[in-house]
């Protein structure tokens, strides 16, 4: 007998951290529509609380990547006065959609974070 058991959590996986100068950024929590299978993915923006002129974007890699993932390039970005944005892939953390790095790959991850105007 096989059982699957799926837990949603909010927690961070033991390679992800979670970025805790508060007193030198700001954090926003932002959600946005992946419009094609209207989906919601759930991201936060990390500001240096000085003066910024740029923001990268952290598009998830091939496992099940939360918004803490990448934590040393987040620090050394924000370190040099440039804002993050990192999610929630989708299935995972708080995004919706099912997570499935089989058939979804960098061009599908791509498309999640490509806003038309």
């Amino acid at each position: 007998m096989f059982f699957n058991i799926v837990v949603y959590s909010r927690d961070v996986f033991g390679y992800e951290k979670k970025i805790t100068y508060n007193e030198k950024y700001n954090f926003e929590e932002i959600d946005f529509q992946q419009t094609e299978e209207n989906i919601i993915l759930s991201g936060t923006l990390i500001s240096p609380k000085i003066e910024f002129d740029r923001i990268v974007i952290i598009i998830p890699g091939s496992g099940k990547d939360r918004r803490s993932s990448l934590v040393i390039l987040s620090e050394e970005l924000l370190k040099n006065n440039i804002a993050v944005f990192r999610y929630d892939e989708r299935g995972v953390g708080k995004s919706e959609g099912k997570f499935n790095n089989i058939t979804y790959g960098i061009s599908n991850k791509i498309n999640d974070v490509f806003f038309r105007y």
